[in-house]
């Protein structure tokens, strides 16, 4: 079924006029809708421009929830996804994939302009392959350390230069907009003195995946702490066994919770802290609610072993101790008391430091970047 869904919507993006095919968007599946929304809706409904919202995910809002102006395409995640791209007649394509053209996912044989928008605020030189951006036109920008990073690389691999564009970071926008009129929401029956949101990254260093966040959730269950585990969907869908069995172990617990929809902002209203190792949602968490995270000192996420040669250090790893403090494995035992003291140490209002520091445009990143594509539809000529 899923085989004649995607063909169908193979032919239909191949039948596009030209006025839906202006600026089109890709999605690789609801978890990045958080990202593309603000600048997809001010786009289609503020600004009244055409655009054409492509998915591989059926549940994606952008492709179940119309919206004026937007034409939802679900094309799954197999051939004809891939054939498409290489298809592709579009004058500007958006979307959140690195390693375009090193992967299944190629440019188009055609004269198409490629603008890549970041779904983390963490560097692009540590976590990211080497070749990670290479093949796109244009960069959206979250803030001053990417275009730093990006021109560094360019200088050491002797490449062209892209267009940087200062952008921002839509969803910290949607966090910091929410915040005046935040309910409260509680997960679990009994009410707890604190609660602690672990939200760690993917991959086989990751809390979930090592086994290390079982001690860590039990540890501070023990301590009178209100627990909530927010797993990264590619945790969900490369590790679901180490997740699966993490759950298994506390899923009675009262004070236990778990939150899959990374789309929420329900446990980040929720927790007095987060409790991490080097995912990028800890930085929207510190910047967007000014609260404290708490880093366990885990290996570091590394793709490119290169980052070392730069002269522009991770923001990932230089920020750790101004929004929060690092807890090195062998203080395991006392995540629950250095978890009390950061909460304590917190001021009313949340920590000094101002997301404006790490940045672009904040509030207003997506007029910036809708404005920007509007703009350079016209200046951009496709076959």
């Amino acid at each position: 079924m899923r085989f004649f869904k995607d063909l169908k919507a193979f032919r239909k993006l191949l039948k596009l006029p030209s006025s839906h095919r202006q600026i089109v968007f890709y999605s690789e599946g609801t978890a990045y809708w958080a990202h593309f929304r603000s600048i997809i809706r001010h786009l289609a409904v503020t600004l009244g421009q055409q655009i054409t919202y492509v998915t591989s995910d059926p549940k994606d809002p952008g492709y179940t929830d119309p919206i004026p102006n937007v034409e939802g395409i679900c094309i799954g995640e197999g051939l004809f996804r891939n054939m498409w791209f290489q298809l592709l007649k579009a004058k500007i394509f958006v979307l959140t994939v690195p390693d375009l053209g090193n992967s299944e996912l190629k440019r188009s044989k055609f004269s198409v302009h490629y603008v890549y928008m970041f779904h983390s605020i963490v560097s692009t030189h540590m976590i990211y392959n080497k070749r990670a951006f290479d093949n796109y036109d244009t960069i959206f920008c979250a803030g001053p350390h990417h275009v730093a990073e990006i021109r560094e690389t360019e200088r050491i691999y002797n490449l062209p230069p892209k267009q940087l564009i200062e952008h921002g970071y839509g969803r910290l926008d949607e966090i910091i907009s929410e915040q005046p009129n935040k309910a409260q929401p509680h997960f679990s029956k009994e009410t707890v003195s604190k609660t602690i949101l672990i939200a760690p990254t993917w991959g086989p260093q990751g809390l979930i995946e090592t086994g290390k966040a079982c001690g860590l959730i039990g540890n501070l269950l023990n301590e009178g702490f209100e627990v909530i585990l927010r797993p990264h969907p590619e945790t969900l869908k490369r590790a679901g066994p180490c997740f699966d069995k993490t759950i298994n172990l506390f899923d009675e617990h009262p004070a236990f919770n778990e939150e899959r929809d990374v789309t929420s902002t329900k446990s980040l209203i929720q927790a007095d802290l987060m409790l991490s190792d080097w995912s990028g949602a800890a930085l929207e968490y510190a910047l967007g609610y000014g609260k404290p995270v708490l880093f366990v000192d885990t290996e570091r996420k590394v793709k490119n072993i290169d980052y070392e040669n730069y002269e522009n250090l991770p923001l990932e790893d230089i920020i750790r101790n101004t929004i929060g403090a690092i807890l090195s494995q062998d203080r395991f035992c006392e995540v629950a008391q250095v978890a009390r003291e950061l909460i304590a140490r917190n001021k009313p209002g949340g920590y000094t430091h101002s997301p404006e520091t790490y940045v672009y445009n904040v509030g207003n990143s997506a007029k910036v970047a809708a404005e920007w594509l509007l703009k350079n539809i016209s200046e951009i000529k496709v076959e």
